[in-house]
């Protein structure tokens, strides 16, 4: 790949798990590529682990977007795995991977370790109260997330009474959004977890909350 190369849309080719495989060979060496975007292809768990592979070892790209590709669970432990340890990815965006709370609790587990990445974008999976549950319990401890998308994740009060929880220590998120209703994957969440979370909000005095009341 050309090292002066910084901006790569490989958006909608319909590109699969072995291309992907070779891609992940090319970002294991490349100095250079600051976004990559890879929306709307075919990609599925084998193609997510080998671009996860090749961001364990890059130490260049910054944004890196992967809406649309179906992935699930499986493709997502190996990216949450993989920005365990990279140090240089500040926003990833995993929108619509059929991603439900195995792995949301592995992006929480990296959450927990990660000091880089600013903004992640979950919305439109299915990471329900659980998966939400396993994300609140990292934002008590992550101090660099900036910016976290949960639309359309199918997340409820008990979801929402956790998220609510963690904002009171969080001294870093900015912006969480919870939007997501009349819609598949609709977020519903009540009067308690919404009371709870504009209390946490103005208690906070940094977090801006988006949603809608059931």
């Amino acid at each position: 790949m050309n090292a002066n190369l910084y901006w790569l849309s490989l958006d909608a080719n319909n590109l699969g798990d072995f291309d992907m495989q070779l891609l992940g060979k090319v970002l294991g060496t490349n100095k250079g590529l600051k976004y990559l975007g890879l929306s709307g292809n075919s990609i599925g768990s084998a193609g997510a682990r080998a671009i996860a592979e090749g961001l364990e070892i890059n130490k260049k790209l910054e944004y890196l977007c992967l809406k649309n590709n179906n992935f699930g669970d499986a493709g997502t432990v190996y990216f949450a795995k993989a920005l365990g340890t990279n140090d240089c990815l500040r926003h990833v965006r995993l929108i619509a991977n059929d991603i439900g709370r195995v792995g949301a609790m592995a992006l929480a587990d990296m959450l927990m370790v990660n000091t880089r990445l600013e903004g992640l974008d979950l919305g439109l999976n299915r990471i329900g109260c659980v998966g939400a549950k396993f994300l609140s319990r990292s934002l008590r401890h992550n101090c660099q997330l900036e910016d976290l998308n949960l639309d359309f994740n199918g997340i409820r009060n008990i979801g929402a009474v956790s998220l609510a929880c963690s904002l009171k220590v969080n001294g870093t998120l900015a912006r969480l959004r919870l939007f997501g209703q009349n819609g598949d994957g609709e977020n519903r969440i009540g009067s308690v977890g919404i009371r709870l979370l504009q209390k946490a909000s103005t208690r906070n005095g940094k977090i801006t909350v988006n949603f809608r009341m059931e």
